[in-house]
């Protein structure tokens, strides 16, 4: 069902010729390890990981694949099913399809979780647009 839906490989005039063809190109571009994840992307549940996630992992022997270049360095939450069922009114979800990063807040996400993450009790106000990372805006005030 993925390939079905997935931008790169589905019929339609949703794409304009350039961003289909650059789609493309990056999917022929990509390790396996990474196409396995553009074409099936990667959900996590931020709102309930567990103590460990986001922490260094322990060191451990064995190479490291594309996919998981960085989850050897720091412990990633489990990855969810993708499905409608899986999202909570509650929550707050990450899509990771290695080519963009979807940042997913429910109605009902809790103040506590949003002063967190955004530094703010509600997301009423906040202009989506001009959120960005931490680490993002560091990253482009040295460039």
């Amino acid at each position: 069902m993925s390939l079905l839906k997935n931008s790169t490989l589905r019929g339609g005039t949703d794409l304009n010729v350039d961003e289909r063809t650059f789609l493309q190109y990056e999917l022929n571009n990509m390790p396996v390890e990474l196409s396995r994840v553009f074409i099936y992307p990667r959900m996590f549940a931020l709102h309930n990981m567990p103590p460990e996630a986001g922490l260094p992992a322990e060191d451990e022997a064995g190479a490291e694949s594309a996919e998981d270049s960085g989850a050897k360095s720091i412990v990633l939450p489990p990855v969810i099913n993708l499905s409608i069922e899986r999202l909570q009114c509650d929550g707050v979800f990450l899509l990771d399809d290695t080519l963009s990063l979807y940042l997913w807040v429910g109605r009902s996400a809790p103040p506590e979780l949003l002063q967190s993450l955004f530094g703010v009790p509600s997301m009423e106000g906040v202009d989506c647009s001009q959120v960005r990372s931490s680490c993002l805006s560091a990253q482009q005030g040295t460039l």
